[in-house]
């Protein structure tokens, strides 16, 4: 995605299955990326989508790999990368609606949120999937002892190329079985999960003065091609690109 660099100079933050912008937004190329976008405005934001008309509301709502551009400026917006494979990836899916909401008034309560860190970020997402999807999200705590575990370890171990299969002989139990209860109360596959941590951990590194080879190796990619593949494909943009737009928020 090609943006002009004025238009999105904002605050990041990177989470264990979302991202989120908050800032000024501006013009984009035509892109696809595999991450649901929800774009929230205080007014009326327009996206092109290929293949049909502008989708325009305070909260649009861009499905996985829908080639799309935005084609106005605003000087502030919400904008949350969702992983499709996530439960909240799922719901989105689930709503079979039109890629457009106007939903009157809400966009006054949650485009006018500035995250001053990290945990403010994460209280915007799920405000703004609250927002979107009826009914309550996923916000019961983690009961399984080996789930437990296994997110507690992954930070330290996902650099190293860490498998189910690991987790499940560290923690005494069948992989089907972590992959099963990981999946139910994480509401992310364990695969998912961990590609999630080594996008993070990289952007983290980067954030801090890393190149991207640097950040590329320290959070567990084969290399820097390889990491900006990947968070090209999620996000639609480089990350030396993301990593330019703005203040990180980090937890």
């Amino acid at each position: 995605m090609t943006v002009t660099e004025r238009a999105w100079s904002g605050r990041l933050a990177f989470g264990p299955w979302w991202l989120l912008y908050s800032g000024p937004i501006g013009p984009t190329d035509p892109h696809a990326h595999h991450a649901y976008q929800i774009v929230v405005n205080r007014g009326r934001i327009a996206v092109q989508l290929s293949g049909g008309g502008p989708a325009v509301g305070p909260i649009v709502v861009i499905d996985p790999d829908v080639t799309h551009e935005i084609t106005g400026r605003r000087p502030h917006a919400l904008v949350v990368y969702i992983d499709p494979d996530t439960d909240a990836g799922r719901r989105l899916s689930a709503r079979r609606a039109r890629a457009a909401d106007v939903l009157d008034g809400v966009s006054n309560v949650v485009s006018a949120m500035h995250p001053d860190d990290w945990y403010q970020a994460e209280q915007i997402v799920g405000r703004v999937l609250g927002t979107i999807l009826p009914g309550p999200g996923r916000d019961a705590p983690v009961q399984h002892a080996a789930v437990r575990e296994t997110l507690r370890a992954l930070p330290d171990l996902v650099v190293d190329g860490v498998t189910v299969r690991s987790m499940a002989e560290r923690t005494g139990l069948s992989t089907s079985r972590l992959t099963h209860l990981f999946s139910r109360e994480v509401g992310l596959p364990f695969r998912s999960y961990t590609k999630w941590l080594r996008l993070v951990g990289a952007a983290e590194h980067l954030s801090n003065g890393a190149s991207i080879t640097e950040a590329a190796h320290r959070a567990g990619f084969a290399d820097g091609p390889h990491f900006t593949r990947t968070f090209r494909a999620m996000f639609g943009l480089t990350p030396t690109d993301a990593i330019g737009h703005g203040t990180w928020l980090t937890p």
